[in-house]
């Protein structure tokens, strides 16, 4: 392991393999999520030079022209670029938090047990079948976009304008990136479920209340500023499907950017989080058991009859006290590593997209 890359290691793999250009455009989010986010979003203004030289950018004699498309600019010029951000930090903080979980004791796989997790991540990450399905995610978003395209008195009119046909292959792009980066998600919990099927050790009495896996906790809180920037980004984009598109509220796309949102966001938050609950329920029973163990055990000692080994009526009165204090603490520890305050952060930073879905349908009706 070289020296200049401590977190090789931890790292497993390069979970970028497998399909070439999702994991170029990652590798470049990891190494610098602010640029490849930059990078991304200067690449889309290729449209407004089209459309300039057609001009379709800036016509008060269409209905919609591309400058007055905030819905455009919304999803190519903020919320792809915001997407790649979210991508590069997510996915650039994983190895860091691989390590914290050995450097706390909960990961304790040994050099053969890494090297047979980095084959299992390999034989997934290179699968042909599941390398096809953002491709396939991204063509079918970009086939429901060829009606729009045919839209008279509007700069994507391609009837008589050629800078309409970036919009197919733009929202092929954004949609296949997307399950590209939910599929990468479902790999983390596959790594972190292998993980923990050798040795690990979840300390119920960790100060961290996790059992040692607050980093694990914290990786997926820390989505929920971007999530909620998303959020607002993917409100706007139902909002100017339905302004600038004339489609319904509950249209077709529109339901599917919900439903693409709410999955993304669901698999990022929950799934690496779900293959620790497992293994954080058994430890809770055993620490249950080991109590149970020694309440017998000390009841049995104080009706032994034995002077000797029986502990004084205040001593036997103190040894319940303190074994019901660990009953109590025992039960109250949690199975997933998150608790309420967690659980509505998230919900508060997703739920943007569906307040605004329900006003727009009461607001056409």
């Amino acid at each position: 392991m070289s020296s200049a890359d401590p977190d090789r290691k931890f790292g497993l793999f390069n979970l970028t393999r497998g399909d070439r250009p999702g994991g170029t455009l990652n590798e470049l989010s990891i190494q610098s999520p602010l640029v490849a986010a930059a990078v991304t979003a200067l690449s889309a203004l290729v449209v407004p030079i089209c459309a300039a030289l057609e001009g379709n950018f800036e016509n008060p004699e269409l209905a919609l022209d591309l400058f007055n498309d905030f819905g455009w600019w919304n999803q190519f010029v903020l919320g792809f670029p915001v997407l790649i951000y979210i991508a590069g930090s997510y996915f650039g903080a994983f190895p860091r938090t691989l390590r914290q979980l050995t450097e706390a004791g909960v990961i304790r796989a040994a050099e053969p047990e890494w090297r047979e997790v980095r084959q299992f991540a390999k034989q997934r990450l290179l699968n042909l079948l599941l390398n096809g399905l953002p491709y396939a995610s991204g063509i079918g978003a970009a086939v429901l976009t060829i009606p729009v395209l045919l839209t008279p008195d509007s700069w994507y009119f391609v009837a008589e304008y050629k800078a309409g046909w970036f919009i197919p292959v733009q929202v092929f792009l954004l949609y296949y990136f997307m399950a590209y980066l939910a599929l990468r998600l479902a790999f983390v919990f596959l790594i972190l479920q292998k993980l923990f099927t050798f040795s690990v050790n979840i300390q119920p009495f960790h100060e961290d209340d996790c059992g040692g896996l607050r980093s694990l906790a914290e990786l997926s809180l820390n989505l929920n500023a971007g999530m909620l920037v998303f959020g607002i980004i993917t409100s706007i984009a139902m909002y100017s499907n339905t302004a600038n598109y004339g489609v319904t509220p509950l249209s077709m796309y529109n339901l599917i950017i919900l439903i693409s949102y709410t999955m993304l966001t669901g698999v990022a938050f929950f799934l690496p989080l779900y293959a620790t609950s497992r293994y954080m329920s058994e430890a809770k029973q055993e620490v249950a058991n080991a109590l149970l163990e020694r309440y017998t055990l000390l009841d049995q000692t104080t009706n032994s009859g034995s002077a000797r080994a029986a502990p004084t009526p205040a001593e036997h009165a103190e040894n319940l006290l303190a074994l019901k204090a660990l009953r109590n603490k025992v039960r109250s520890m949690q199975v997933w590593p998150f608790n309420v305050a967690s659980l509505i952060s998230y919900s508060v930073s997703i739920a943007t997209p569906f307040v605004w879905i329900v006003a727009l349908q009461l607001m056409s009706e």
